[in-house]
């Protein structure tokens, strides 16, 4: 008897253990975090020309929701729509801002909303190049200690190209006429800075107005800061035939690679002096000042094109070795209307990455484009097909949003192509010479800026 009464008295302790112990089996269900809803803007992609936005969101959670915060500012409650709202302050580029809800045991749900914006205008108190130089179709390379480096060009449309350089010193208000001269004129070349601080120049024409491959330069030359001198550049295979074309420089594991993509050059079908649009990329190694024909390939998403404007958008010390990121606009004008050639390169993929953009809001060549800062690109005049079309309107290309925007018709400036845009230290770019709807070389320069 004593026996029963005793397991009866523990049976309760047995039961309570073996429900702890089914409890324990049972599987751990983390907390749901918050849902957060974007009311306002409602269409954050669109490139804004005021620093202030009100940002208005909803939360929700099984739980109440205890508070939200705005890039770490805290949201007031409006009981009447339900939402959570401020007012934040967007710094000049790309601003991303983390809207984070919190429910009342803490557990927290964020969102990131991105958000574009620049302060623009032109100023014209930029420096020009000296009389009698009025040049389109030139380079402007930013050097490493902050100079600009300008060669060739031409004096008009359908004149003869020069073989002049100058310098424009870092803050500085006048250009000089360097005594050295590119070994050949240039007009629709390109003008690279390289990785040692020294500026590759390749290709373009000996005229302002390309209509015979005899036309072409096939010669390639380097500018020396140190010295400043040229130095040609040898060739070892078939040489460089294109201008008006696009230049890349990347790295391989053994050495420094240049791309090359579209232009004018030979056509590949008819032959000898018929002038072709092309598409294809040609690769060459540079070492030792010598370019050896690497290989060639396309890509089908790839346009001809020729006179469009390529920028780098990435920093290449942060992307892997060397390795950049390039936005390239163009067009090209059929019967049918314009067909652009809007893309990305990306040379820190593997493969290398090509990305095909949104169309321009106006269609454009011989334009000339500059980052604002990464990932923002301004695009400024060209001509649609013909040079009495040359336009002042100007459009920034915003790579997380894959769009583009037109500036604040308030802001233009005189329509141009063939000219360069250059972005100096801060938030300033200089837009140098061109041509304009009839032909002639503007002497005119000026800064654009979009910064507080």
């Amino acid at each position: 008897m004593y026996k029963q009464l005793e397991h009866m008295r523990l049976l309760p302790l047995y039961l309570l253990v073996m429900l702890v112990a089914a409890a324990c089996e049972r599987p751990f269900v983390p907390p749901i975090e918050p849902a957060i809803t974007i009311v306002e803007p409602s269409d954050p992609d669109v490139l804004r020309f005021r620093p202030f936005v009100e940002v208005r969101v909803k939360a929700s959670s099984f739980r109440n929701i205890s508070r939200v915060e705005i890039d770490g500012i805290p949201a007031e409650f409006d009981s009447l729509n339900g939402n959570w709202q401020t007012v934040v302050t967007l710094s000049p580029g790309v601003n991303e801002l983390q809207v984070t809800a919190f429910d009342i045991e803490e557990s927290a749900g964020t969102r990131t909303l991105r958000m574009a914006y620049i302060d623009p205008r032109y100023v014209d108190d930029a420096p020009a190049l000296p009389a009698p130089w009025r040049l389109g179709g030139h380079t402007a390379t930013l050097l490493n200690d902050g100079s600009v480096l300008v060669t060739g060009g031409a004096p008009g449309e359908f004149q003869e190209a020069v073989a002049r350089a100058f310098l424009l010193p870092p803050e500085g208000t006048e250009f000089e006429l360097l005594p050295a001269t590119m070994s050949t004129p240039r007009y629709g070349h390109t003008a690279t800075l390289l990785p040692d601080g020294r500026v590759l120049i390749i290709g373009g024409s000996t005229s302002g107005a390309i209509l015979r491959v005899d036309e072409i330069v096939d010669t390639a030359e380097i500018y020396d800061p140190a010295t400043r001198e040229f130095t040609e550049v040898t060739f070892e295979g078939a040489p460089l035939q294109r201008a008006e074309h696009a230049t890349f420089v990347s790295r391989s594991p053994t050495s420094l690679l240049i791309d090359i993509f579209g232009g004018l050059g030979e056509d590949p079908v008819s032959g000898s002096n018929s002038l072709s649009t092309l598409a294809s990329i040609q690769s060459y190694r540079f070492e030792n000042n010598t370019l050896t024909t690497f290989t060639s390939f396309s890509d089908s998403q790839l346009l001809p094109a020729y006179g469009m404007a390529s920028t780098l958008v990435s920093d290449p010390a942060t992307e892997g070795d060397g390795m950049g990121r390039y936005v390239i606009t163009g067009a090209s004008f059929l019967e049918s209307g314009p067909r652009n050639t809007n893309f990305s390169i990306d040379f820190a993929q593997a493969p290398i990455r090509v990305t095909i953009l949104n169309d321009f809001l106006t269609s454009r060549i011989q334009h000339a484009s500059a980052a604002l800062e990464p990932g923002i690109v301004a695009i400024f005049g060209g001509f649609q097909g013909v040079r009495q079309s040359a336009t002042s309107s100007a459009e920034i290309f915003i790579e997380t949003s894959n769009r583009f925007s037109t500036l604040d018709s308030q802001i233009s400036t005189r329509r141009r192509f063939s000219h360069t845009a250059t972005k100096l230290s801060g938030e300033r770019i200089l837009i140098l010479g061109g041509f304009s709807a009839s032909g002639q070389a503007i002497s005119e320069s000026l800064y654009f800026e979009w910064g507080l």
